[in-house]
């Protein structure tokens, strides 16, 4: 009957625009969330950069105004053998582009 009808189409016609806003509102969550994780990741990633670019200035100035090796500087600092490696690396690469 006619009133059955009309209840289908409601309903059908609520489902269908029941999702389209679901799926904006999701997509606008997804969008700030997924800004949000990447200001973190920023940062996260700028504050590591700034302590390595520090370590390398700390080891250069040391270099500098102490005559030491690239290894005793990073000895005095306290860098890790594992860390070294990626600091000669570092200031070879500096090294050649001066």
């Amino acid at each position: 009957n006619g009133i059955n009808k009309g209840i289908a189409i409601g309903r059908d016609e609520g489902i269908a625009i029941g999702r389209d806003e679901g799926i904006a509102i999701g997509r606008d969550e997804g969008i700030a969330i997924g800004r949000d994780e990447g200001v973190a990741i920023g940062r996260d990633e700028g504050i590591a950069i700034g302590a390595e670019n520090a370590l390398l200035s700390s080891i250069k100035s040391l270099m500098n105004s102490m005559h030491w090796t690239a290894e005793q500087a990073m000895i005095a600092l306290a860098i890790s053998p594992e860390k070294q490696i990626d600091y000669r690396k570092h200031l070879e690469t500096q090294s050649t582009l001066n």
